[in-house]
């Protein structure tokens, strides 16, 4: 009998033991679980405040390839201008190589010309009168006919109007027998 009350004493203790190691052991694990909760809490806001990074980060960078983009565009639009007008100076050279090369050639002209002209001069002054008559009798005939064409747009002026009062009294008559 004291075998089994001394025994059940054992076993009592026993399963006190035990009781109290697996209330420990769960205590622990609740620990390891608050500390686990914590943590993930811990991690979710990091992971959070590193996708506002990454958010943040992509912004800059395409403001920074917007801005690139600009910068370059701008670049381009220069180098079309610059390119433009190194077209159009060169040619405003050239043409101001043609002008002066034309200016010499009628610089060679005019002097050719003058040194002739002083011959002519020299010349007898009988040709130079006939000139002058021949020019003086043109002069004449010129404004003969000058005189002669006024007289004619008189006349077709005149015609006109005739036309134009025939026409308006042809209109008239066309109208008087309509009604």
């Amino acid at each position: 009998l004291l075998d089994v009350v001394g025994g059940g004493s054992m076993e009592l203790e026993w399963v006190k033991q035990r009781s109290l190691e697996l209330q420990a052991q769960r205590q622990r694990e609740q620990e390891n679980v608050l500390k686990m909760k914590a943590k993930n809490q811990n991690l979710s806001i990091e992971l959070s405040q590193l996708n506002e990074k990454v958010k943040e980060l992509s912004t800059k960078i395409t403001e920074t390839r917007s801005g690139v983009t600009g910068v370059k565009a701008t670049i381009d639009g220069m180098r079309t201008t610059r390119d433009t007008q190194l077209q159009q100076m060169s040619a405003l050279k050239a043409k101001l190589k043609e002008h002066n090369a034309r200016l010499v050639a009628v610089s060679q002209e005019k002097a050719r010309l003058e040194a002739k002209n002083k011959l002519n001069m020299a010349a007898d002054a009988a040709s130079q009168e006939q000139a002058k008559i021949a020019f003086n009798n043109k002069q004449i005939t010129l404004k003969q006919l000058r005189d002669k064409l006024q007289d004619m747009e008189k006349q077709i002026e005149v015609k006109m109007e005739d036309i134009e009062n025939n026409n308006s009294q042809l209109g008239e008559m066309k109208q008087q027998l309509v009604t």
